[in-house]
């Protein structure tokens, strides 16, 4: 059995509600296709933390309750993971792709495969400075849980690339973003971040952005704001042209070899729709990596014990993620195992294009987070 915690289904304004149905879908899948554990079926059990902080302890409970759950993992889980990282507090290992909380990254026996909280944005004032060759920058991001700690990630990555920013939050249920912008200084900055991840905000922020007569070869935003749903809504019918930030590689998006292969996958079970989503993508790329680890340890010797060791040793290369992990690599935040990413653009009729290398956060900031080396040498940027 696996265990996994989501913010969903609440009054909680969760960045990424799809998540949970992304790790059913990687479990079924395992189950259907890939013979499951050792040929045992993995189970999924779900906490789903809707409205307080307080409700993590129910969930931490019953994970650490359950002898049958060698390991945890969160999915787009703010509110409540505070709780539960101070209750689980290294009893059993926690896997996540993406973490949001600032307790995660320092919990013992944690493990963020993808990118940590801020380590997800740190790169993108690196790709600012070396692809748009910005020198200012207009951050906007709505006051909600999860997002200002973004904002303030991409004020210090900025900092530490040379690059004047101004952040300027908004209110989440706003649908007018160019007084946001305007006061971000957006029509005068070398870059504009859009930090904002909710559907209606992202079409609030291209209107915004085209209204002001901004470069859209200047916009960075994250890639949920691709979103199948919402693509007719946009003006033309079609995503903006965009730079999109995302801590995998994108295959899919790319349409690679892996990315096809996902793609089949997805359809097996009425999923296509997502497959583009980096939630999806994301949760696909941890769940498979986990059920891995499980398979590789065998399913009579799983435990939370043999799970940490197996996670702790991984170097990569990690499905849809970085080709070289190193778990511990910044010594205040030992759970980042990786700290990188790719940007792609949108070129119309359903084409993106990776337009940067593995970017990873300006060599200044390496520094001044006590970057471990990969191996021998600084790690390159």
């Amino acid at each position: 059995m696996h265990s996994s915690s989501n913010d969903t289904g609440g009054t909680v304004v969760s960045v990424g509600p799809e998540a949970s149905a992304a790790a059913e879908l990687a479990v079924n899948w395992i189950n259907k296709y890939a013979d499951g554990i050792d040929g045992h079926p993995l189970k999924l059990d779900e906490c789903i933390v809707k409205n307080t902080e307080e409700e993590g302890l129910a969930c931490a409970q019953g994970f650490l309750n359950n002898k049958k759950v060698p390991a945890i993992s969160y999915g787009a889980l703010s509110v409540g993971a505070q709780t539960i990282d101070h209750t689980v507090n290294g009893k059993k290992p926690i896997i996540q792709g993406f973490s949001l909380n600032n307790t995660d990254v320092i919990t013992p026996s944690m493990y963020v495969l993808f990118a940590p909280g801020p380590f997800a944005v740190y790169p993108i004032a690196q790709f600012a400075k070396q692809y748009i060759h910005a020198k200012s920058a207009a951050i906007i991001y709505p006051a909600e849980a999860g997002l200002l700690e973004n904002a303030q990630g991409l004020k210090l990555t900025d900092t530490a690339a040379g690059i004047t920013s101004k952040l300027v939050s908004f209110s989440p249920t706003t649908t007018d973003l160019t007084g946001a912008l305007t006061a971000a200084g957006a029509q005068t900055a070398g870059y504009v971040m859009l930090d904002i991840t909710d559907a209606s905000q992202c079409l609030a922020a291209v209107k915004a952005v085209t209204q002001l007569g901004i470069d859209p070869n200047k916009v960075v935003q994250f890639d949920q704001c691709d979103q199948p749903t919402i693509k007719s809504q946009y003006p033309g019918g079609d995503y903006p042209h965009y730079a999109s930030q995302l801590s995998q590689t994108g295959d899919p998006l790319i349409k690679s070899p892996t990315g096809v292969a996902m793609l089949k996958a997805f359809t097996a079970f009425g999923a296509q729709a997502n497959i583009n989503d980096d939630w999806y993508s994301g949760m696909w790329g941890q769940i498979l990596t986990i059920a891995k680890f499980y398979n590789e340890i065998g399913y009579d010797k799983l435990s939370p014990a043999t799970v940490t060791a197996k996670v702790k040793a991984f170097k990569g290369p990690l499905l849809e993620g970085g080709q070289l992990l190193q778990c511990g690599k910044y010594k205040a935040v030992p759970a980042a195992c990786s700290d990188g990413g790719y940007f792609f653009r949108y070129q119309g009729a359903g084409k993106w294009t990776r337009v940067s290398g593995w970017t990873e956060p300006p060599i200044a900031l390496q520094k001044q987070l006590e970057a471990r080396p990969f191996n021998s040498g600084f790690p390159a940027s």
